[in-house]
């Protein structure tokens, strides 16, 4: 994991403040809830609040771990947006000293972290962070998910309460308990039967949003988390990885004769037959227009990544028939395996880009696998 050289006062223990002390507790605001925004950098928080109060959340700002904790003591919040990297306190030791006062489902606590800061986000996750978002932030992203864990604050809350109101029923009212519990179990009922169809709601926009709706495959927004949870893995088993990138050749001109119509038909033809040539572990997306990629992972790479390319390749060239129609297309496939250089989903997207655009340029119908001179060569053309 990396540290940064400005931190103090990095042990695992969480750290203790004389912290000040308020006349008044202050009490989380009615409405979309009330955030606390960690960041030593002003900037970083200022983009934040301002996008968030526009969506009418209120906001306060804390400049770092220190000042957060004070904070916490003092007010009350529904959520902590909190950046893993500070001077003072690092994000990490904020949230072990937050999971000592407040369970996860009554204060979630979501982390803002750079892409290459993996090993924090596992750290972070398994010392009871909610979620994470990574920077540079993806405001949509992040509203999703910080309204997806305030709905489940709030019907945790609500089963918490009918749950103590339970409890209150069975000792002070043993005459009248049958009457009351009914009707707290049909109102708890209700409530479960609410949060059930929150979820699915929730379950449909994630999927919406991370989907191909053509093909049903993944989007380019979900392969890059997938890409990024791969990598992670990675790092923490050590097993081997690929990406595939698969351009099809010949589509525009079916395209453009035929219309848009057969074209779809023909997507999603070619989505069925990539999806039958799959392992179990491998993921596959559609990145747009007639572009797919896989994840090919938990192999020998790569031998294996060159073996799925030709047999692909192979699967492609064989006739689609539609209305009718013999249609006759191919692929090219560009290969890039993981390594100590590649641990960023885009930079690895990138290479097996490249490498798909030599096939292309070597006469299509076949794949190559990226070298870093191809690198060389694009940077030298750019230049």
């Amino acid at each position: 994991m990396k540290t940064d050289p400005t931190a103090v006062n990095r042990s695992s223990e969480p750290t203790h403040f004389d912290l000040p002390k308020p006349n008044k507790l202050i009490t989380a605001d009615e409405g979309k809830g009330r955030l606390l925004i960690v960041d030593d950098i002003r900037e970083n928080r200022e983009i934040l609040r301002r996008r968030f109060e526009r969506h009418g959340f209120h906001t306060k700002e804390a400049n770092g771990g220190v000042e957060a904790l004070a904070f916490l003591e003092s007010e009350t919040f529904d959520l902590v947006l909190l950046d893993i990297m500070m001077p003072d306190l690092s994000g990490l030791e904020v949230l072990a000293w937050i999971r000592t006062k407040h369970a996860p489902g009554m204060l979630p606590v979501i982390m803002v972290t750079a892409k290459s800061q993996s090993e924090d986000v596992v750290q972070a996750l398994r010392g009871g962070a909610n979620d994470y978002i990574t920077k540079p932030v993806d405001f949509s992203i992040a509203l999703a998910r910080v309204i997806t864990q305030l709905d489940r604050k709030r019907a945790e809350e609500k089963i918490q309460h009918i749950n103590e109101k339970l409890s209150e029923a069975n000792q002070a009212l043993k005459c009248q308990i049958v009457a009351h519990t009914n009707d707290l179990v049909q109102s708890n009922v209700e409530l479960r039967s609410e949060i059930e169809q929150r979820e699915k709601s929730h379950a449909m926009v994630e999927h919406l949003a991370h989907h191909d709706t053509l093909t049903s495959l993944g989007n380019r927004l979900l392969f890059h988390k997938q890409l990024n949870d791969a990598l992670v893995h990675r790092q923490l088993y050590g097993s081997d990885l690929a990406v595939l990138f698969i351009d099809l050749d010949g589509f525009k001109t079916v395209n453009d004769t035929l219309g848009h119509g057969t074209g779809d038909s023909l997507l999603k033809l070619v989505a069925s037959r990539l999806k039958g040539e799959l392992q179990e572990n491998d993921k596959i997306g559609r990145l747009g227009g007639d572009e797919f990629a896989l994840i090919q992972s938990g192999v020998e790479q790569p031998k294996e990544a060159i073996a799925l390319a030709a047999r692909l390749i192979e699967v492609l060239k064989v006739p689609f028939i539609i209305d009718g129609q013999s249609l006759t297309i191919g692929a090219s496939i560009g290969i890039a395996v993981a390594n100590s250089e590649y641990y960023d989903s885009t930079e690895l997207l990138r290479a097996a880009d490249l490498a798909m655009y030599q096939a292309k340029a070597e006469g299509r119908g076949r794949f190559r696998i990226f070298e870093s001179k191809l690198d060389q060569k694009r940077k030298g053309q750019v230049c």
